[in-house]
């Protein structure tokens, strides 16, 4: 029986024309067709969605959004904090320059006057550090809200959805 097969154009001399090769038969090299700008996009999305809906995707946008939601908890809650701290900070410096002017520039001799005069003072700082406690300070200067804590709160708000 005779069979119809050639030997095969596989020998080393001719690897240039194999398939996927990027050589012609002249040895040149061709250029790669590139691909328009809307499939590779096309491209660059699918590839993107199917990454997100793999396991390590999902783990990355709870990551993520775990993330984001610390530093934007953080933020918020620091700042209306330290705005409250900071007008308190700035009321008692205020206080203690008024009180100083008072008993530097005031005759102490009149002792009735500066009780007055100071307790008026010390009635309207009260008042208004009252008004701060029930705004939310608590007498603490520093932010409480640090980073780890807000990731903490952040986690749970996650898992408890």
């Amino acid at each position: 029986m005779e069979t119809d097969k050639q030997p095969s154009r596989s020998s080393g001399s001719n690897r240039s024309c194999q398939r996927g090769s990027y050589r012609g038969r002249s040895g040149r090299r061709r250029k790669r067709r590139r691909k328009p700008w809307g499939e590779r996009i096309i491209d660059w999305t699918r590839s993107l969605v199917a990454f997100l809906f793999s396991n390590v995707g999902i783990v990355c946008l709870v990551v993520g959004y775990t993330i984001a939601g610390a530093f934007l908890f953080a933020h918020i809650e620091g700042r209306i904090t330290s705005d409250v701290a900071d007008d308190v900070i700035r009321l008692r410096n205020l206080t203690a320059a008024t009180l100083w002017e008072l008993t530097s520039k005031e005759n102490v001799f009149s002792e009735k006057l500066w009780k007055a005069k100071v307790r008026d003072i010390l009635e309207n700082y009260q008042k208004r550090v009252v008004s701060a406690i029930k705004n939310g300070y608590d007498g603490v200067e520093e932010n409480k809200w640090t980073f780890a804590g807000a990731f903490l709160y952040s986690l749970t708000v996650i898992t408890t959805i």
